[in-house]
Order: structure tokens, then C-alpha cells, then sequence
């Protein structure tokens, strides 16, 4: 026989009041607790409600103690409702969440299940009034979501700013890891008759931070949990040089950094970029020009397509051929490589990519290069990088003898270069846009 934790096949959830009624309740599992809850709430009636799915028909709610209580229709009656588990009525608990945190956070707007460009119950979107800023919920992942999904998920809408916050079970659009080091997640904890949110930090690496979602605040930033101010502190740190004035905070004297920016020559801007794109290889993230922009503080969009290429070609045509080449962790909105990527790799010397996902396969590895020897801890990350094993075989056959702490950068690059010919003179990076000979 099975234990009452353990059956979950009957029908868990149902509103209270009215069959389009948005009051949802768990029904209590233990025999115990839903005596102690038919005791407190008499009057209480229950329905298959329709913002479930459901029939819109009454519900009895059945006691057991030899299986879990349940709700069920009345005898007889068919019900095509798909979703019945505990988690069914997790959309509904969420719109009850949101509106008590509004109230609490004294702010003002709509909470709406949008009904066509998903499934009900698996989206919620919050329009905040007096600012600038929407929430968007995507309370179920698809691992192959839609292309109208993909598409509809930007950091702005109409000119607002868009908090995304999104399920568990499924992937999440890598570009926001890109753009910001975190996602937002979203999980539920059954307590009682209800279902409590909680919202998560997930980064690149390491586990997800949890705390109530009721804690969550609304800054100028946007939504932000503790976590949340625990990444942008630390980006912003490593943003700004220690004793000196950055020109990419955010503080009240934004003017006089832009004009800062504006007054840097070509040298200087090169020198710029080159750190914001090591930075940003540091945090294991794939800018795009704008947010370049707003670390370097230059307006990238008002460059044309060839002076970013000849710009790039400044940022790395001088340092070793068997560096990873930054520009490659730049990507369009879209997560794309840069459309004129190929071209800049010609004038670079590395070879022409034979089509598109050539390039993107060359872009993905030098990603992966960049992240491991700029990343935090360098060793874990070399593990993980495409050409490691490779550069350790040729290690290993090599007669030429191991590297001393006293050596110095160029003899370890020389060292280099003689265990693994194929990586000098440029070879790496061919190697890799598959030119090895």
C-alpha cells in the first residue's frame, strides 16, 4: 500500500468561491490536516476552476487515511483538466504573491495570465505604473522553446525595462548570464493550503541562491534580491580601478566621466576596450557593444561596421598569436557572433571560415579560451577548455624541460612554442578555424 506522501494521481488543487475564481488552494495531504481545515473554513466551497484548466464544475474534497486527501467531480462527470498535481495552481498562487508584495512595496500596476502567446499557467507579466519597468514570468521551460518565445524575451518592451524571472526544469536564454551574470528562478514550497514563492540567483557556476520571494525589493536596477546586490557590488569593484576615478560608474557624475571618454584618443580607447572585454572574460560573460559602451563609456553605435573591425584588430592584432582573441566574446543582441567576425579574422591573418557555423564554432571556442585563462580559478577553468587535453599530450611527448616558477614570461612563452609548434606563428588560431596542417 502506498504511503500518503507518495500518491499524488488524484486532483490536488481548486479555487474557492467560484468556478473563474483566482483563490487557489492545495488541499491538505494528512487526514489530520484537512479535519483541522474543514473545521476552520466550514463555508467554504471548492471548484475545477477554469483558470486551472478546469471544467468549472464543483469539487468534493475526500478524506482518507489509508492514501492522501483529494479533491474529485462529482460522480460521474468527465474532466479533460491536464494539470491536477500540487503544482498545478502555481500561476495562481504566484498573481496572489505579487499582488501582496506590490502592496507592501507600494507600488501600483496590473498582474495578467496572458492568454494566446502561451499556455495558461505557464506565464505571468506584471506592468509596474510610475516607472519604466515590466516583469515577465515564464513559469514552465521548454528545453526547446519556441521561436516566438526566443524572440519575445528582451531586456526592454516597448522602451521599459523587462525583469525576466523563470521556472525550473528547463534552460534558461544564456545572453542573460551574458549581459548581467545572473538569472532570475522561480520555485514554489507547498506550506499548508498554499504554495510560497521563492526566487533564486542562479550565476555561471555554483549553486542557486534562495530566499522568499516577499523579500525581493524593486530599485532603480530593477529587481534585486541580496544576491543580486553581491553581483553588481562585485562588478562593479572589478570595474573600477583601486584609487582612481572610473569612467563607468553609475554615480551623479556621469557627465563629466562621458566627456572624460569622450576627450580619450585612439590609444587610450583601444587600451579601454582590451580591459572591459579582459573583465568581462574574468566574469565569464559575452558582451555586446552597448554594454562595451557603458563600461568604456563611448557610444559604440555611433561607429561604423569597418572602424569597430579596425578597432578590434587594434584591441588584438599586437599581443601573441596564441592568445585567445577577445573580440570573439563580443555578440550581437541576437547571441550571434559579430557579422563582420569573419572579415576581421582574415585582416588578422587567422584565415577566412568557410560559412557561418564555422564561425560560430571558432567564436565558441575562443570563448571558452578566454574564460580559461582570465577566469576565476584558472585551473578549474583550464579543465574544461577545448584544446586542453591537446596542449597537455603535446606536453607530455615533448622533451623539452618542464617550466620553472623563476622563468619569465617570455621563456615560458618560447618554452611554448617549442613543445607545441603547431600553436606559435599564428597556428593556434588557424588550428582552431580548422587550418592545421
Amino acid at each position: 500500500m502506498p504511503q500518503p506522501s507518495d500518491d499524488h494521481r488524484r486532483i490536488q488543487t481548486g479555487v474557492i468561491g467560484h468556478k473563474g475564481s483566482d483563490l487557489a488552494i492545495v488541499l491538505p495531504m494528512q487526514a489530520r490536516e484537512l479535519a483541522h481545515w474543514r473545521q476552520q473554513h466550514p463555508d467554504y466551497m471548492y471548484w475545477c476552476g477554469t483558470l486551472l484548466g478546469g471544467c468549472g464544475e464543483p469539487l468534493t474534497n475526500r478524506l482518507y487515511h489509508s492514501k492522501v486527501c483529494h479533491f474529485a467531480h462529482h460522480p460521474h462527470h468527465t474532466c479533460t483538466r491536464a494539470a491536477n498535481g500540487e503544482n498545478s495552481a502555481d500561476h495562481l498562487f504566484m498573481k496572489q504573491a505579487l499582488h501582496e508584495w506590490m502592496r507592501n512595496q507600494r507600488l501600483k500596476g496590473t498582474v495578467r495570465l496572458p492568454r494566446g502567446t502561451a499556455p495558461l499557467g505557464e506565464a505571468i507579466d506584471v506592468n509596474l505604473q510610475g516607472g519604466q519597468r515590466r516583469m515577465r514570468f515564464r513559469l514552465r521551460l521548454s528545453s526547446t522553446p519556441s521561436r516566438g518565445q526566443a524572440s519575445e524575451e528582451a531586456a526592454e518592451v516597448n522602451g521599459q525595462h523587462v525583469d525576466w524571472i523563470f521556472g525550473m526544469g528547463g534552460p534558461v536564454p544564456t545572453r542573460f548570464l551574458d549581459e548581467d551574470g545572473y538569472v532570475f528562478r522561480i520555485q514554489f514550497e507547498t506550506q499548508g493550503a498554499k504554495r510560497c514563492p521563492y526566487l533564486g540567483v542562479q550565476q555561471r557556476s555554483g549553486p542557486i541562491t534562495w530566499e522568499p520571494f516577499a523579500e525581493a525589493t524593486l530599485t532603480d536596477e530593477g529587481l534585486t534580491t541580496r544576491a543580486v546586490e553581491e553581483v553588481r557590488a562585485r562588478r562593479k569593484r572589478s570595474i573600477t580601478p583601486p584609487h582612481s576615478k572610473s569612467i563607468t560608474d553609475s554615480s551623479p557624475g556621469a557627465a563629466s566621466r562621458s566627456q572624460a571618454a569622450k576627450d580619450m584618443n585612439g590609444e587610450e580607447l583601444v587600451v579601454a576596450l582590451r580591459e572591459a572585454l579582459e573583465l568581462d572574460a574574468r566574469w565569464a560573460t559575452r558582451p555586446t557593444w552597448k554594454r562595451l559602451g557603458q563600461t568604456v563609456g563611448t557610444d559604440f553605435t555611433r561607429f561604423s561596421a569597418d572602424d569597430l573591425r579596425d578597432l578590434l584588430a587594434e584591441v588584438d592584432g599586437p599581443f601573441p598569436p596564441d592568445a585567445p582573441v577577445l573580440s570573439a566574446l563580443i555578440r550581437t543582441d541576437a547571441g550571434g557572433p559579430l557579422p563582420y567576425l569573419g572579415n576581421f579574422l582574415e585582416a588578422l591573418g587567422l584565415g577566412l571560415p568557410s560559412s557561418a557555423s564555422h564561425l560560430k564554432r571558432w567564436s565558441q571556442r575562443e570563448t571558452d579560451r578566454a574564460f580559461a585563462k582570465y577566469g576565476v580559478p584558472h585551473a578549474l577553468c583550464l579543465r574544461h577548455c577545448h584544446l586542453a587535453q591537446q596542449y597537455l599530450r603535446c606536453l607530455s611527448a615533448s622533451q623539452t624541460p618542464l617550466a620553472s616558477r623563476h622563468d619569465t614570461e617570455d621563456t615560458r612563452q618560447a618554452r611554448e612554442r617549442a613543445i607545441v609548434p603547431q600553436l606559435a606563428g599564428g597556428g593556434w588560431s588557424a588550428w582552431l578555424l580548422g587550418g592545421k596542417k
